[in-house]
C-alpha cells in the first residue's frame, strides 16, 4: 500500500510540474513568434508541429544500481520543456534476502521513486549537467555491515551532477552522483530476521544518493 502513495504523490507532482512546464514553453514560443514577426501559417505549422509537448521521451536503465546488492531501476527522461532543461523521474527496487534463515542473512531491499530537473551546462543530453529531485524511499537493510537492521521510511530533497555521452543517434550513456536529504521514520532490530526491537523514532538525515551509469535509449 505504501509503494502505490508514493507513486501517487509522485504522479501528482509530476503532472503539476508538466502542466507549469507546458504553459511556460507556450509563453517562451508566443514571446519568439512576435520577435521574429513569423506569419500565421508559421505559428499554426509550429502548433501543429509542436504541439506545446515535450518533443522526445527517452528510458534508462542505471547499472550503477545493480552495485547495491541487485537493485533494478528504471527512469525516464522528458526533453525539450525548456532550451536547457529536461525532466526526469523513475523508481528503484530491490525485493531480495541473501541467505535467509541463517545466521549470515542479509538484505538491502528498498522500493524508491523520485522527479526532478536537470540543467545543462551547453547543450541538452550532451556534456555537463547539474540537477535536483524529490525521493521517497521505503527500505530495510541489515546483516550487511553489523547484524543490526533498520527499517522505515524516507522523505526528502537531493542534489547531483553528472556528464553525458552520446554513444549513436538515440544512444545514451550517462553518469554522475549526488546526496539527499530529508527526515525519517525507523525502527532498529538486533538482526536481520529475530524481530527483536533496540530502537525506534524518526529524524533528520544526509546521505550519498546512487551511482549514476544510466544507459539511455531516446525515441
Amino acid at each position: 500500500m505504501r509503494k502505490v502513495l508514493i507513486l501517487l504523490a509522485l504522479a501528482v507532482a509530476t503532472a503539476t510540474t508538466a502542466s507549469a512546464q507546458q504553459e511556460q514553453r507556450k509563453g517562451f514560443l508566443s514571446r519568439r513568434q512576435n520577435e521574429v514577426g513569423w506569419s500565421q501559417a508559421e505559428r499554426d505549422s509550429l502548433t501543429a508541429r509542436k504541439g506545446y509537448l515535450p518533443s522526445r521521451i527517452g528510458l534508462g536503465v542505471n547499472v550503477g544500481s545493480a552495485l547495491d546488492y541487485g537493485t533494478m531501476s528504471l527512469n525516464v527522461i522528458v526533453d525539450d520543456f525548456d532550451g536547457r532543461v529536461t525532466a526526469h523521474g523513475g523508481v528503484r527496487w530491490n525485493p531480495w534476502t541473501f541467505n535467509q534463515g541463517t545466521e549470515q542473512q542479509f538484505q538491502s531491499r528498498k522500493f524508491a521513486a523520485y522527479i526532478g530537473a536537470r540543467y545543462w551546462w551547453n547543450e541538452v543530453l550532451r556534456g555537463w549537467w547539474a540537477g535536483g529531485k524529490m525521493q521517497l524511499m521505503e527500505y530495510n537493510r541489515g546483516g550487511v555491515q553489523s547484524q543490526k537492521t533498520e527499517e522505515g521510511f524516507k522523505a526528502g530533497f537531493g542534489a547531483w551532477g553528472g556528464y553525458m555521452w552520446n554513444l549513436g543517434k538515440n544512444f545514451y550513456l550517462d553518469a554522475g552522483l549526488g546526496f539527499w536529504g530529508g527526515y525519517k521514520g525507523y525502527t532498529v532490530y538486533s538482526c536481520p530476521e529475530c524481530g527483536r526491537e533496540l530502537e525506534s523514532g524518526s529524524k533528520a538525515f544526509i546521505l550519498p544518493d546512487e551511482w549514476l551509469i544510466n544507459f539511455v535509449w531516446m525515441f
